[in-house]
């Protein structure tokens, strides 16, 4: 075999793991060092802060690679090119043996040291790695006694290749099964997310959202476009997710005007970020798109500008559309819709999901009245159906949800401008709009024209969530996002699944709770309560959760099919070749 250098592009991220591309994003706030062995990390420190004042450093401790500080900065750099621009002044002017950007996927810290992993197929490739670590200036650490073929190799040559790029070369240049860096990374104790107000958020443990998230938290190829009073971004929501926006009143782009908030908190319950601050989301790397057909004012529009909102979200390749709102029938709208599940797509039909409305009757609002769409009820902490919560022969399943909201009477803007000041009852935990607009902190208006409504809550046992978060989202409207984002989780597992097979495996994977009396089906809960981790596990056709030692992370083949496991290891009865098919995001 010919050993051939192989170069790579300046911003050319990624390693390679199982045979696949594993992209990587940088961190703009933070890099990690390695001194020179004759100075300190407290004099390495000193002299950074000469150059980046108010940073903080914590060294690494890694027996394996003693010596590597990371550094944290207070504010990030504008973009890579000017991180990469700055390290290179410092890896220049000051006593550093290397200076590396620290890694992020699905924005989780990937801390690089000079350890990288590799995995040979088989033992008769010994000989080529030792010539390769002699060409690469790469040193033998060690071997997995229980499995030699998995070495450990530390990095030395940092003037010519970086970490990730000396681990694409060994897997490009030996007859590897993988080859990945040895990034030093969070470990959680016991605990599925560790975003603050996740405790408060009941309905996530109802529809058993954490199982779910051991087999995926979603893909960034999925997109779910929220009709309502429009998204923008948030701490808790990056603007990175949030793609072609559609306002129909040609002024926002698809984010809110005034502090109507209600768009952002059915966004939040989808896709909020898992990343220690405020929600967590159920689908959390996926992407939302923003339609705003409600303006700054009140709720009215026409037919053509919803029907062209609709045709915006085909258009532009949504995957789900997600309505927590009603009218009257708009046959526009009703075709828009048909077209959107017959033919978007590609064939396969966009998911059309509506909440069922909060009259307590028969549902008879629209679009939930249409043939086809997926309309989602609502139930309490007990899955007790709400009262005010719509039902019959037209509902598919119910979501946890909370109390109404109600209108205590016209603000300062008066009836005319259709602003009301609004009590806020409900107890679903989501987001709001970031800053002082918003539903929080609750008694805030401005003069007209925006003429914003006046929004009032008691502040909730565990205490008020601060601006950016609402604790009083609730009726079918906090219902609806919940199916929204775990039909964002299956089709992450399976993005060719049809209309009628997602409805088919929300029917069937639905909690049968004890209010339906052992019926398969019933008027007022459908086919039961929705359960996020038995939809995904339909999807898959087996349950990766029980798969015994086998690694399940989903960044890896479970069951590969060249490979034989035993009953033991895969779900069949004899020999089992199942395939995890594997997607960069999950």
């Amino acid at each position: 075999m010919i050993l051939l250098p192989v170069t790579y592009g300046q911003y050319d991220y990624y390693y390679s793991h199982n045979g696949l591309k594993r992209e990587l994003d940088i961190l703009t706030d933070r890099f990690v060092v390695k001194p020179l062995p004759s100075f300190t990390s407290l004099q390495i420190k000193e002299l950074l802060q000469q150059r980046l004042p108010n940073l903080r450093t914590r060294e690494l401790k890694n027996h394996l690679s003693p010596g590597f500080i990371e550094i944290m900065l207070d504010t990030r750099f504008e973009d890579i090119s000017s991180l990469f621009h700055e390290l290179q002044i410092i890896k220049n002017e000051l006593p550093l043996e290397c200076v590396m950007p620290v890694y992020a996927v699905d924005e989780n810290p990937l801390i690089p040291t000079d350890i990288f992993i590799i995995k040979l197929a088989d033992e008769s490739i010994f000989p080529m790695l030792k010539q390769m670590n002699e060409q690469y200036g790469v040193e033998y650490v060690m071997q997995f006694e229980l499995i030699p073929t998995m070495v450990v190799l530390r990095h030395t040559d940092w003037k010519n290749h970086s970490i990730t790029e000396i681990t694409r070369i060994y897997f490009e240049n030996l007859d590897l099964l993988w080859s990945a860096p040895d990034f030093m990374q969070k470990i959680e104790l016991n605990s599925t997310v560790i975003d603050p107000y996740y405790p408060y958020q009941f309905y996530l443990p109802m529809i058993k959202a954490a199982d779910a998230w051991k087999i995926t938290k979603g893909s960034s190829t999925i997109k779910v476009a929220v009709v309502d009073e429009g998204v923008v971004s948030h701490s808790d929501f990056p603007s990175s997710r949030i793609v072609n926006g559609h306002d129909t009143f040609n002024e926002t782009g698809g984010a809110p005007r005034g502090n109507q908030a209600h768009g952002m908190a059915c966004a939040g319950i989808i896709a909020a970020t898992h990343n220690s601050i405020g929600i967590a989301g159920i689908a959390p790397n996926v992407k939302i798109m923003p339609i705003r057909i409600i303006d700054g004012y009140g709720s009215i529009n026409t037919p053509y500008a919803i029907a062209n909102a609709i045709q915006h979200a085909i258009i532009n390749n949504a995957d789900i559309i997600s309505n927590s709102w009603a009218s009257g029938h708009m046959e526009a709208v009703k075709t828009m819709i048909d077209y959107a599940m017959d033919e978007g797509r590609n064939g396969k039909g966009i998911i059309v999901i509506v909440a069922s409305g909060n009259g307590g009757n028969i549902i008879n609002t629209f679009p939930a009245t249409v043939a086809g769409v997926i309309t989602v009820g609502a139930v309490n902490q007990n899955d007790e159906v709400f009262l005010w919560s719509n039902y019959g022969p037209k509902l598919d399943l119910v979501a946890p949800s909370a109390g109404l909201s109600g209108i205590a009477g016209y603000g300062p803007c008066g009836e005319e401008n259709n602003q009301f000041r609004i009590e806020l009852t409900g107890n679903v935990w989501t987001l709001d709009i970031d800053g002082l607009a918003g539903w929080n902190p609750g008694n805030y208006n401005i003069t007209q024209p925006w003429c914003y409504h006046e929004y009032n809550w008691d502040t909730p046992p565990q205490g008020n969530p601060g601006n950016g978060y609402t604790a009083h989202f609730g009726g079918t409207s906090a219902a609806a996002p919940q199916v929204s984002g775990v039909v964002a989780l299956m089709l992450s597992l399976n993005p060719d699944l049809t209309l009628n097979e997602v409805r088919t495996i929300l029917h069937n994977s639905a909690d049968k709770v004890p209010g339906m009396g052992g019926q398969p089906r019933t008027n007022n809960y459908g086919y039961g309560r929705l359960n996020a981790r038995k939809a995904l596990v339909e999807v898959l056709g087996f349950d990766p959760i029980v798969l015994g030692n086998l690694e399940i992370s989903g960044h890896s083949i479970v069951c590969s099919s060249n490979t034989t496991f035993t009953l033991e290891d895969c779900p069949s009865s004899t020999l089992a070749t199942v395939t995890w098919s594997f997607n960069p995001d999950i």
